[in-house]
């Protein structure tokens, strides 16, 4: 757990934003705080996405698990721009004034 905390409550925070980006499931209160669940979701991830023999819950700096999340953040992000289409015509201010200058 004190890697975990290492970073300190930001680093945690966002540790726990991202689970909740990537998985819609099971929402982490996002507190700052390295509780034994946020530990148990590290380690479910680590099991069953990184397929880690051994799954240590802890999410390092450079190390494999936090460089798959954000790029799984990453990935989720770049689908849900691409799949949202617009229903009605651009009303933005950008729109207006490039058809009216």
């Amino acid at each position: 757990m004190q890697a975990a905390t290492a970073g300190g409550a930001g680093v945690v925070r966002t540790v726990q934003h991202l689970f909740n980006f990537v998985d819609g499931g099971t929402q982490t209160p996002e507190s700052g705080q390295c509780t034994p669940a946020l530990i148990a979701r590290i380690t479910r991830f680590q099991r069953d996405i990184l397929r880690y023999p051994h799954p240590d819950g802890r999410v390092d700096p450079s190390g494999r698990t936090i460089k798959v999340l954000l790029a799984s953040a990453a990935e989720k992000a770049r689908t849900r721009r691409t799949a949202v289409q617009p229903t009605s015509p651009d009303t933005s201010w950008s729109h207006w004034a490039s058809t009216t200058w």
